[in-house]
């Protein structure tokens, strides 16, 4: 779905031949499907509007960035749709376009038709699966992005011993450039941090306002209970993602804060040799400008952690509540500790200043 979206708002993308899919649905109206492809995660989930009529989000996931600096990215899209018997269509909702996708319902799989790039149309089967099951392919996409980024910062951990052997002055030009593609809050990993945050935060109130909204249904057997439970369950799965954004902003801080701590060894080295550096200020003011990109970004992530927290409550709440008398047996299950606050960097004293400041108690 991330290749539709792209195909109708870029008009750039294809699908290509391989895809391995999966949907799930509660009944023939609500449903959820996952597309998984390569380094794409595709998740579309619609509920019933009135008649024929569905309104959903899909979700992508994808590898943004280089090594070592790669990151997942995640966007979402509302769209709006019919079903008429077996024929589907949807309009995705984009920034400068619709996406028109039309497909077929068929023993529990949704065939797509799906806009190429230049021009064509080509087939997408998919079946059926669930919000874990996303959860689950979001978690293997990010673990392989983190394997990925060791595997460049242990080779670029060898190219500085290498640059080691080269002189003071070298060595912080170079330290000082990597730590300012490492912080950048542009072209660094913090932008497609906070927009996998944003996302999950936005699934999560769309899953909460599906949870109040299937409450309005018969309870015949609990069915109502069950349901609500099981919206609940899609909101846990959102509390679980943004609990893996910390885990990549959290990563991205502890690299943020090697890149500092390297480029102030660099300057120590120089006082100690007794040697002016002649990019001893810029090397200070990429310092700071780290710290204060990596703690906006965290603070703001730290926002949208209260944020998923008090989703998470409301609708575990919520569930909880319509689980009493004879349907007490069909409730949320165990409530999940809230997330915690990322922690800011560590502030350390500084080398002197030999270049441009006498030697004090200045910290950064």
């Amino acid at each position: 779905m991330l290749v539709i979206i792209r195909a109708a708002l870029v008009v750039a993308t294809a699908w290509g031949t391989a895809l391995a899919l999966a949907a799930c649905s509660g009944s023939s109206r609500q449903a959820s499907y996952l597309a998984v492809k390569g380094s794409n995660v595709n998740f579309v989930q619609w509920e019933p509007s009135s008649g024929s009529s569905v309104h959903g989000t899909v979700t992508t996931a994808s590898v943004a960035g280089t090594v070592p600096r790669e990151r997942l990215s995640r966007h979402t899209h509302r769209f709006t749709g019919t079903i008429h018997g077996r024929a589907v269509s949807l309009t995705v909702s984009g920034f400068r376009a619709n996406a028109k996708i039309h497909g077929t319902l068929n023993a529990g799989a949704l065939t797509i038709q799906v806009p190429q790039a230049k021009g064509g149309i080509q087939p997408g089967t998919l079946t059926r699966s669930d919000t874990s099951s996303y959860n689950a392919a979001v978690a293997e996409l990010n673990r392989r992005i983190q394997h990925a980024n060791s595997l460049a910062d242990r080779a670029r951990g060898q190219a500085r011993k290498r640059h080691g052997r080269a002189s003071p002055e070298v060595s912080l030009r170079v330290d000082v450039a990597t730590l300012q593609q490492d912080a950048s809050s542009a072209s660094g990993n913090f932008g497609g941090d906070l927009s996998s945050f944003a996302s999950d935060i936005q699934r999560a109130g769309s899953d909460l306002a599906a949870e109040k909204l299937a409450a309005a249904g018969s309870n015949k057997y609990c069915s109502t209970t069950a349901t609500v439970a099981g919206k609940a369950q899609a909101v846990h799965g959102d509390l679980k993602s943004v609990k893996g954004d910390v885990k990549a902003l959290t990563s991205n801080r502890a690299t943020v804060q090697r890149d500092i701590t390297t480029v102030e060894g660099d300057l120590r080295t120089l006082s100690a040799k007794s040697l002016r550096a002649p990019s001893g200020a810029a090397a200070r003011a990429a310092v700071a400008a780290a710290r204060t990109n990596i703690s906006r970004a965290i603070t703001r992530a730290n926002g949208y952690v209260d944020q998923m927290n008090v989703t998470y409550a409301q609708a575990y709440s919520f569930a909880h509540g319509k689980a009493t008398g004879r349907c007490s047996g069909h409730g949320p299950g165990r409530q999940a500790a809230p997330i915690p606050h990322i922690r800011l960097l560590s502030r350390r004293r500084a080398g002197r200043r030999r270049d441009d400041v006498p030697p004090g108690n200045t910290r950064d």
